[in-house]
């Protein structure tokens, strides 16, 4: 128990790479609703709204809290179809969920119909929706669809079929309102197997080394790898990994980017990821902790050999980063121990 304790399990997510918390969907809010009900302006009273239809729990018994404002109101005018989504958690007020036309009612159906299986799970299914709303011309929907695409497992973000085009990706990538969306554009840009994706990774992986920081430099290493494989490892090793002058912060980044390759890496691969982490180590054993981190926060134990490179000159004071790296050692000789034991 105080083994595993020095390790967080998640999974190699997308979301992994973000540098802010990030939020719950729009989904995950219907999901958690007791009740939800499209609304359109009162006929009495045009600055207030009215439920035109339950789509699950009860209707209002009360008055909708929230005013009309006269560009929605002309805009709703302009289109009868259209709807706002209200929902209400349980013991909760009613809270504004998005502007919703026909494609996004259907949307908003869909999750209601997954709701059993989807609240208790990112499951594949929800994925596949979302992956297929990426194309979307509506706006609404492929900026929730970038959301929720986030979302997944990177395993699972390797099945996608990449709708959106690199210039597509690339044309928000650097502004302000894309930031939010930044990791997973940078991740399906690696997806995506482009030239001009392949362009911009490189750009940046080159241009990050001489800064001090470089964020979201976790994301362009796991892009660099999908799409170089080998190449692609042996670049960040040059780059970052042999390079004493980089900030450990940053090394962790790609370290992050290598661990979740692992998961998916073909025997190549991983021996390429092995190697390149046992020099780093090698070279500087202060980096042990991280390895026993990313590689440990995934319950991947692959990595006990390099890992324990550091503890035989003994090279790493700090008590805490110590016990982490024995407590990885540990953990990945008993997974070793299993295997042979099985096999």
């Amino acid at each position: 128990m105080i083994v595993a304790a020095a390790f967080t399990i998640g999974q190699a997510t997308a979301c992994g790479f973000h540098y802010y918390i990030p939020e719950n969907t729009s989904v995950d809010r219907l999901l958690q609703s007791k009740d939800v009900i499209l609304a359109r302006p009162s006929r009495q009273n045009r600055f207030e709204f009215e439920a035109t239809k339950v789509l699950r729990g009860q209707g209002p018994s009360e008055k909708l809290p929230f005013l009309v404002s006269t560009v929605l109101r002309k805009k709703m005018e302009l289109n009868p179809e259209d709807h706002v989504v209200l929902e209400r958690a349980p013991e909760g007020a009613w809270k504004h969920v998005s502007y919703a036309n026909a494609a996004y009612v259907e949307m908003v159906e869909s999750v209601l119909a997954n709701s059993d299986t989807w609240s208790r799970d990112y499951t594949p299914d929800r994925f596949a929706m979302f992956a297929k709303l990426l194309s979307s011309p509506d706006p609404a929907l492929k900026e929730l669809a970038l959301r929720e695409v986030d979302k997944a497992p990177y395993a699972m973000l390797r099945q996608i079929d990449v709708s959106l085009s690199s210039e597509d990706l690339l044309s928000q990538l650097w502004t302000i309102k894309g930031i939010p969306f930044q990791s997973i554009r940078i991740l399906l840009l690696g997806l995506s197997g482009d030239d001009a994706a392949r362009v911009e990774i490189h750009r940046f992986i080159g241009i990050s080394k001489g800064k001090e920081r470089a964020e979201n430099l976790g994301a362009f290493s796991a892009a660099l790898v999908e799409l170089d494989g080998l190449d692609g490892v042996a670049r960040l090793e040059t780059t970052y990994l042999t390079d004493t002058s980089q900030p450990l912060p940053k090394l962790e980044q790609v370290v992050e980017a290598l661990a979740i390759h692992n998961a998916v890496a073909s025997f190549e691969l991983h021996k390429a990821i092995t190697d390149a982490l046992s020099r780093m180590i090698l070279q500087r054993p202060e980096t042990a902790p991280m390895v026993a981190r990313q590689f440990g926060n995934r319950q991947d134990w692959s990595q006990g050999a390099t890992v324990a490179l550091a503890l035989k000159n003994k090279a790493i004071k700090n008590p805490a980063e110590q016990f982490m790296v024995a407590s990885y050692v540990s953990r990945a000789q008993r997974a070793q121990l299993s295997d042979r034991v099985e096999n």
